[in-house]
């Protein structure tokens, strides 16, 4: 049997965006990570931003569809 999961890059997205808004963790070391993934990985960081955006715009069609009471 099959699970209905996110593909791969929807969850690594959502993994690291979770990570970046833990207050658990210091704010300092959540930057450091984002800005070594921008360093070291630039390819997975234009990945991210792309997954980003996807998010940002299937967010704002939804927020325009008709709402039924």
């Amino acid at each position: 049997y099959r699970i209905d999961l996110p593909d791969f890059k929807l969850s690594r997205y959502l993994a690291l965006h979770d990570f970046l808004n833990d207050q658990q963790y210091p704010l300092n070391l959540r930057l450091n990570l984002l800005g070594r993934i921008r360093i070291e990985r630039p390819k997975l960081a234009e990945q991210l931003k792309q997954q980003e955006e996807k998010l940002l715009k299937q967010s704002k069609q939804l927020e325009q569809l008709p709402r039924t009471n």
